[in-house]
Order: C-alpha cells, then structure tokens, then sequence
C-alpha cells in the first residue's frame, strides 16, 4: 500500500517516513504540481498532508484531492489544531485530522485506520463535528419542510430497516454510550451488543462507531445525538470499532 507524504519541510516528511518505513510503500512530494503528478500515476491509498503548509493547507485544495482521486484518503496535521477547522477538513473530504505532535505509532496506526476506511480525528473534535452535522441536518430538514418533503433523503439508507433492539443500540452508541453502558442500559451481554454492532454494521453499510453516529445524526427524523459525546480510547482518538 503506497502512503503520499506532502510537506515543504524536509524535517516533517523525515519524520513521517521513519515512522512509516517498512510497514508502506512511501512517496514524497513537495509542490503541488508534483503532488497532482503522483497521485495521477500511483494513485496512492493515503496521504498524509502537512495542513501548515502554504502548498497544501487550504480547503479548496482538500476538495480539489478528493475530487482527482477520491479513492486517496487524507490525513491533515497541523500544529495548531482547533475544532472548526476539523469540521471544515472533514466537510472538505478528508479522512483524518489531527496534531502534528502524534506519536510515530500512531501515525502508523492512523494511517492503517484510514485505509480500512474509517476516520481518525482528535477525541475533542469528534463531538464538534456531530454537533455541526446536526445542526447542518437541521437546517437542511428546515428547508425540506419548507419546499417538498419529498426531497429529503436517507443519510443513512437501511436505518428504519433495524429491529427494534438494533435501534435502541444505534440511538445508544449515537450518544456515545460504550459497549458496557449500552448492556447494562439494556441488560444484555458486552457480547451481544457486539454481535448486533457487526450486523449493524453490515447492513448500514458503515465500517464504524463514528460512522454509524454520524449517519446517525444526519438521518431525517432522528434526533438521539443532541449533546452527543463519543466514547475514546487512550490514544485519543475516536473509538470506531464494535
């Protein structure tokens, strides 16, 4: 699996290739146009992008990636990162978003994650951006209703096909409920709660935790995710395993 490393400086893509070197296939680049080069002839799986930089740090360049080749999944690292710009990066397309000072084995682990499919954002910044994709559903419900109802659509296709229990699981983990709170809450096993997550899963089309609350929280007609908090692992990013 081949990883993009895009940074100005010589020292940050030194750092990510020591942290990387030997589990990926690693490329880097330093201009745009060189960045735009690589990923029309290798097509990379991930790339982990320096935010800070004047090359790459800006939204429209996120959504501009993603568009030529949405099959690479982006990681933004800054020095300096803050909740509203998370929300945007992610709005944008990107698949990650954290701090520059993460360790060399979460780097890897981020990386892995991305490819798997699911996101990696920083612990704080997952709440804020649920809360921004209920605000957006919102106002998007708000303006449906004021039009056709019959615009609106599913964010979350198969939702209303759940068993009743499998719904009072999602509605749980929507609002950040651990597997242990959502058994106890229900009286069932740790167990169970996972074995019905695994289905869930696979008939939402959805590979996580994070993603499962977040289309969630975009779906009409449901609303469990107000104040939403999102159950973390030590390492501080956003549980999105079952």
């Amino acid at each position: 699996m081949m990883v993009l490393l895009a940074s100005q400086s010589p020292s940050y893509c030194e750092r990510w290739r020591k942290a990387l070197k030997g589990d990926f296939v690693l490329h880097e680049v330093g201009t745009k146009r060189n960045l735009v080069a690589t990923l029309r002839e290798f097509k990379p799986a991930v790339m982990v992008l320096d935010y800070d930089s004047k090359q790459f740090g800006k939204l429209n360049f996120i959504t501009e990636i993603t568009q030529h080749s949405p099959d690479t999944r982006i990681i933004a690292l800054t020095n300096h990162p803050a909740v509203s710009v998370a929300v945007s990066v992610i709005a944008a397309g990107a698949k990650g978003y954290y701090s520059k000072g993460l360790s060399a084995s979460l780097l890897k682990k981020a990386v892995q994650v991305v490819a798997d499919g699911e996101l990696w954002i920083g612990r704080k910044h997952v709440s804020a951006l649920i809360e921004e994709l209920i605000e957006l559903n919102n106002r998007d419900q708000r303006t449906v209703k004021s039009s056709s109802p019959q615009k609106s659509e599913e964010a979350c296709p198969g939702i209303n096909e759940l068993s009743q229990r499998q719904s009072e699981i999602v509605t749980l983990v929507a609002t950040g409920k651990p597997n242990k709170l959502i058994s106890d809450a229900l009286n069932i096993s740790e167990r169970t709660v996972k074995a019905h997550l695994t289905e869930i899963f696979k008939r939402l089309g959805v590979t996580g935790r994070t993603e499962l609350a977040i289309n969630v929280c975009r779906s009409p007609g449901l609303a469990p995710c107000i104040g939403v908090r999102i159950s973390r692992g030590a390492s501080g990013r956003s549980e999105v395993k079952g």
